[in-house]
């Protein structure tokens, strides 16, 4: 990576550490005893993304790579977050 990318990159996390390449580690208890009830139905932590001054926003995604969900804080599957994702970039 280049210097400035770097610097860019370092810049937008604001002195945070990079999300952990084992992405569980930033799920709360409940998050991750869902996660592991969603995985024995297909669904995968597909990543996690972490505005600033918020908790971690992790992912799933369908076996069949077709619906995502938010995993709520409280454990929940919110496949109604109105968010939409450029489906053409899996073709």
């Amino acid at each position: 990576m280049s210097t400035q990318l770097n610097q860019l990159v370092d810049e937008r996390r604001k002195n945070k550490e990079p999300v952990p390449d084992n992405l569980e580690k930033v799920l709360t208890n409940r998050q991750l005893t869902s996660l592991n009830q969603h995985e024995s139905q297909g669904w995968f932590l597909w990543f996690v993304r972490r505005p600033p001054e918020k908790p971690p926003i992790p992912f799933l995604m369908d076996a069949e790579m077709k619906s995502v969900a938010i995993l709520e804080e409280d454990g929940t599957l919110n496949r109604d977050h109105g968010l939409s994702f450029r489906w053409d970039l899996f073709d």
